[in-house]
């Protein structure tokens, strides 16, 4: 298994519709090992909704997580 992570605000200097592209492609080109890599993406942002559709059109919800924001404890 592949996990992949990032944490930041999300907005457009972060390039995450490009990664979600990225990563929808990789599935699409490779379905053997699509259910092998998993991503989270940690922090909020102006740019959540849009992100969260886009893992919905590519039917990427069970690779694919939002977190949103953590405490210092988490």
């Amino acid at each position: 298994m592949l996990r992949l992570g990032s944490i930041g605000r999300l907005a457009e200097q972060k390039n995450y519709f490009v990664l979600l592209e990225g990563l929808h492609l990789f599935r699409e080109r490779n379905p053997g090992l699509a259910d092998r890599v998993c991503l989270t993406i940690v922090g909020e942002g102006h740019q959540r909704a849009e992100l969260q559709g886009m893992i919905n059109r590519y039917e990427m919800q069970n690779e694919v997580s939002l977190v949103g924001l953590l405490s210092k404890q988490d």
